[in-house]
């Protein structure tokens, strides 16, 4: 009897929960090192470091009443990065909104979180999501030399 109130209770407890848990993962499988630069309006909030063939992971609880407020950055309110390979070749994206607002229609960028082209999608329980943003070589040959 003792079991069963805890079940409830517990059950009870966690139907009322509200909150998701999201990953966003960004991974490099490219033989480069990167450099991820974020801004918002042209001032850099934040730069993430990864080396060849590795990851970076944010990951957060969120109020789901309140819909999907998560970010691969720390820093909200980006809304153009800079993804640079070897201090060599840059690829520049923008929403021209911040993150948060506008960045369905733009294939293939780190801003456009959701399903879609840009995101591999994977719900992995119970209000967990996770995003995976893929770095790919294709991405190496599609950047532009950094003139200097």
């Amino acid at each position: 009897m003792k079991n069963t109130i805890i079940l409830v209770i517990l059950f009870a407890f966690s139907a009322c929960q509200k909150l998701s848990y999201y990953e966003i993962i960004v991974e490099n499988i490219t033989e480069h090192d990167i450099v991820i630069e974020a801004f918002h309006e042209k001032e850099k909030q934040e730069e993430i470091i990864l080396k060849a063939f590795e990851s970076y992971t944010n990951s957060q609880y969120i109020d789901i009443e309140g819909g999907p407020d998560f970010s691969l950055f720390q820093a909200y309110l980006i809304d153009s990065v800079n993804i640079i390979f070897d201090s060599e070749k840059i690829i520049i994206q923008s929403c021209g909104e911040p993150e948060l607002s506008a960045c369905w229609d733009v294939q293939r960028n780190i801003l456009a979180y959701g399903e879609g082209e840009s995101y591999e999608y994977t719900e992995f329980g119970h209000k967990k999501y996770r995003y995976t943003y893929l770095i790919t070589e294709e991405d190496y040959n599609n950047a532009l030399p950094i003139e200097n």
